[in-house]
């Protein structure tokens, strides 16, 4: 197998491994909590069917029933969405690092990519774009890229809420019109409020940045 050739098997074995990973991961947990949920609310429907209407016992226990439907039908999908999408991103700014290392040695250049200074993402474009002369910006899955960039960040610094940079919310609406459902916020005005997405949006992350490998690899190895 020529030295090229390899490198792609390489490249094509990381992306499809990393990425299907991450959505089996994400299957897994949905279904755990899922499980786990619906053990947890039987358990209290069960005890709530025991107790007379008028019962002292019964007040406590349905606001303790409502907690726990907020807590895994809100609060821990979107702890989880977020955990996982912060990983997913970190995956793919590695595979990016690993499309740089590869042109690099395939059009042996002495200029590295850790001589790029910068974000991740922003290193990676300028290393394959002026070191390696590959036009990636033109690259359909690019601007989605970034739009989720800026939904990781949100997560990262400011625990999922909108924030006031008004070049972030504007990507952000761009992001939640891609795919509606996926991303909602209830006032696009409001910096604080919080950003609602599920596994389901991590998932098309997972997607989308398969996509743009596929057609990194294509504009890498024609």
């Amino acid at each position: 197998m020529a030295q090229e050739d390899f490198a792609l098997a390489v490249l094509k074995l990381i992306v499809v491994g990393d990425l299907d990973g991450i959505r089996s991961a994400l299957t897994v947990a949905q279904q755990s909590i899922q499980k786990t949920s619906g053990e947890r609310l039987s358990q209290f429907e069960a005890k709530l069917t025991s107790l007379g209407a008028d019962s002292a016992e019964r007040a406590k226990l349905e606001a303790q029933y409502l907690a726990s439907r907020s807590w895994y039908d809100g609060y821990l999908p979107r702890i989880v969405a977020g955990a996982f999408l912060t990983y997913t991103f970190a995956v793919v700014e590695e595979i990016l690092r690993e499309f740089a290392r590869n042109a690099q040695r395939d059009n042996q250049l002495a200029l590295a990519l850790r001589d790029i200074h910068g974000p991740p993402i922003d290193k990676a474009l300028t290393y394959l774009q002026k070191a390696a002369g590959l036009n990636v910006s033109t690259l359909s899955g690019w601007p989605v890229l970034r739009e989720f960039q800026d939904l990781r960040n949100a997560v990262v610094h400011r625990a999922g809420r909108l924030g006031d940079n008004t070049k972030e919310r504007t990507s952000l609406k761009h992001l939640a019109t891609r795919f509606p459902k996926m991303l909602e916020v209830s006032d696009w005005t409001d910096g604080n409020a919080q950003l609602e997405f599920g596994p389901e949006l991590v998932e098309q992350f997972a997607k989308e940045a398969d996509a743009l490998f596929e057609e990194l690899l294509r504009m890498m190895y024609p």
